[in-house]
């Protein structure tokens, strides 16, 4: 049995907007923006036709109007986190510098989704029932599960990062005592035709939007910490560059943890220094330090009194890592790991900073 749909046309564009804002990280900037404050005003229209609600509610009304308010919050805060992630993009203040705004975006506005499947729902209820509304429900189902996938694959994997580099680099310094060297291992320096590479937030690599010079992640932290601490800085370089492919350069380095030596690297001018501390900046490899690391250590014997890790990771955090640098160095103090999410890195300066002044002095 069918009754008459509770849904207009307008509700029809409000949904459409919402999933064109939801795609937004495969947009342009200014037509993500200009697709989300659309949605969010309409959004507020809508509302204000559908109150106040009056008699006696049924039980399936009460969910979607129990959905409809926790959208409501959660349309507030894709708001709130919207416009700082627009100031945050364009170099401009922000109330929390140090956050990561487009994460929060992120997962604020697929909770939104989830309340609006729910809301949806208990309307099409209304108007459905047997076959018809089990499939509306499937249906609504898939979309669900494709964005709450979907969406973030799509943004590790397909959005390009530009940077303003040098911006992102500048900043307080932070006073050491003794002599430093920040070492860092990076994809950039260590892949054979970085032409071939694209700078996507999964390859660890973002593209200096002034001198279009591709960085990798590890490197920017790297250049942050020099910046901030006026030390030394080192490369750490494989003999054999990895392929520009990241598929490929994980099987090797997947290899490479199975293999009883690690890779050989090029020769550096750094053999038997001595430093009281090493900030070593690196990717997490399968859980774990890059081998190339270890080769670095023994070919140049430094060994430092104090080891500060900096990890970027795309969702492993410091992983086995430390574990793997206390064997390496058994007779270095080595600090709380900083960790750094891929998609963090080019506003952790900040962060960076504080962990540096605490853990150096």
């Amino acid at each position: 049995m069918t009754r008459k749909s509770p849904f207009k046309s307008s509700d029809w564009v409000l949904l459409a907007l919402f999933v064109l804002s939801l795609c937004g990280i495969l947009l342009p900037r200014l037509m993500h923006i200009a697709a989300g404050a659309a949605f969010l005003a309409i959004a507020l229209v809508h509302t204000r036709t559908k109150l106040p609600v009056r008699g006696r509610i049924p039980l399936m009304r009460q969910t979607g109007l129990a959905a409809a308010a926790i959208l409501a919050l959660l349309l507030a805060g894709v708001l709130v986190t919207g416009v700082c992630l627009t100031l945050q993009s364009y170099g401009l203040r922000t109330p929390a510098p140090n956050a990561d705004w487009r994460f929060w975006h992120i997962v604020l506005s697929l909770a939104a989704f989830c309340a609006i499947f729910v809301h949806v729902l208990t309307q099409a209820s209304r108007c459905m029932e047997g076959w018809r509304l089990y499939g509306a429900a499937g249906g609504a189902f898939v979309a669900l599960i494709t964005a709450l996938f979907g969406i973030p694959y799509a943004d590790r994997w397909l959005r390009h990062v530009e940077i303003d580099a040098a911006a992102a680099i500048a900043g307080p310094a932070v006073p050491a005592r003794g002599h430093t060297l920040v070492v860092y291992f990076s994809r950039s320096g260590n892949t054979a035709d970085l032409s071939k590479v694209d700078a996507v937030s999964g390859a660890s690599f973002m593209k200096d939007r002034k001198s279009g010079r591709l960085l990798g992640n590890a490197e920017l932290l790297a250049l942050m910490a020099q910046s901030a601490t006026g030390a030394e800085l080192a490369q750490v370089r494989v003999s054999v560059p990895y392929p520009p492919g990241y598929t490929d350069t994980v099987r090797i380095a997947a290899r490479e943890l199975r293999e009883s030596r690690p890779p050989e690297i090029l020769q550096t001018a750094l053999n038997g220094a001595r430093y009281d501390s090493v900030i070593l900046v690196f990717p997490l490899w399968w859980g774990t330090v890059p081998r190339a690391v270890e080769s670095f250590f023994e070919k140049t014997g430094i060994k430092p009194a104090r080891l500060l890790p900096v990890i970027t990771h795309g969702s492993g955090g410091a992983g086995e890592s430390v574990k793997a640098l206390a064997k390496l160095l058994p007779d270095a103090r080595i600090s709380r790991p900083l960790t750094v999410y891929s998609s963090s890195v080019p506003h952790a300066r900040e962060e960076l900073r504080g962990y540096l002044a605490k853990e150096l002095n």
